[in-house]
This record gives C-alpha cells, structure tokens and sequence, in this order.
C-alpha cells in the first residue's frame, strides 16, 4: 500500500501514466530516505523543489530514480526558459539512461532552438 501511494505521489509530480508510475514505484522503497525527500517535493513551491532535486541528485548519486529527478529539474528550467540548464540536465540523463526518449525530445528541441 504505501509503496503505490509513493508512486501515484510520484505520478503527479512527473505527469505519468498508471503503467510508467508502476515502474517509478520499483525505483524507490518506501520509508528510505529516498522516499521521505520524494515525498517532500510534492508540497515545495518551484524554488524549493529545484534546491530539494538538486539535493536529491547530491544526496542519492546512484539512485535509479535519478533519470526522473533530472527530469523534473529540467521542466523547472524550462518553466524558466534557462536552455542552458535544460541542455545540462538533458545531458545528464542520458548519462543514466542512455534511452530516456523525453531527455532526447528536450535536448532536440533545445538544440534547435539553440541553432
């Protein structure tokens, strides 16, 4: 039970499907620290979430949820518009996951526009 109240936590924050937040769910255990700072970032203003994210990032180096925390960073850039964060973040997913196919979308916008 708790493990899906994680995931559809998780759901709203990243907008995604009932199938992708079963994957999420697999990512992180409930009750981790992990968890506990997931669960902080659904109830931060725009700030606070990208200081909590980039914490997260500084925090958890491995985590396999990471490729969703650069994510979420990069749609705060966005709301921005800071490319240059946006391309930095994109970057650093596909490090993780060299698939991420909303990275590569953000990063072939980003580029051309950039162009």
């Amino acid at each position: 039970m708790r493990r899906y109240l994680v995931a559809a936590g998780l759901a709203s924050l990243l907008s995604i499907s009932p199938d992708q937040t079963r994957i999420v769910a697999r990512q992180i255990i409930a009750g981790t620290a992990e968890d506990k700072l997931f669960q902080e970032l659904a109830k931060t203003n725009a700030k606070a979430k990208l200081e909590m994210l980039i914490d997260f990032e500084n925090r958890f180096p491995q985590s396999k949820a990471l490729p969703d925390v650069y994510l979420m960073i990069i749609d705060v850039y966005r709301q921005r518009d800071d490319r240059a964060k946006i391309l930095e973040y994109g970057e650093k997913t596909l490090k993780v996951d060299p698939n991420n196919v909303t990275a590569m979308m953000a990063l072939s916008r980003n580029y051309t526009l950039e162009r």
